[in-house]
């Protein structure tokens, strides 16, 4: 399983949303697994290959196709950028409040 922050947070917030102890690190369980698997896949290609993604996706879309997976991941950083901001901004405003 993954341990980082927002796992932590993710289990904080699933048990003050009324589930139990193991339905919380369930529910973390399948959403990591779930994770886990297209990493594991798009891992074993560029490892056998010794190539990038960027490499297998020109070999799969041609040039101009290999632009939509570009695309995706950067939507994807964005969002995980957004994720971790938002996180840091709620751990600084609770460091706030206990300060004051």
């Amino acid at each position: 399983m993954s341990a980082c922050i927002p796992t932590y947070i993710s289990r904080r917030d699933s048990l003050g949303g009324g589930m139990n102890w193991w339905q919380a690190i369930l529910t973390i369980f399948l959403g990591n697994l779930i994770v886990l698997i297209p990493m594991v896949l798009n891992a074993h290609a560029g490892t056998l290959y010794g190539i990038p993604l960027s490499g297998l996706c020109r070999a799969s879309f041609g040039t101009k196709g290999a632009n939509v997976p570009a695309i995706l991941r950067a939507l994807v950083a964005c969002g995980w950028f957004g994720i971790q901001t938002w996180n840091r901004w709620r751990g600084d405003l609770q460091n706030l409040r206990d300060d004051f």
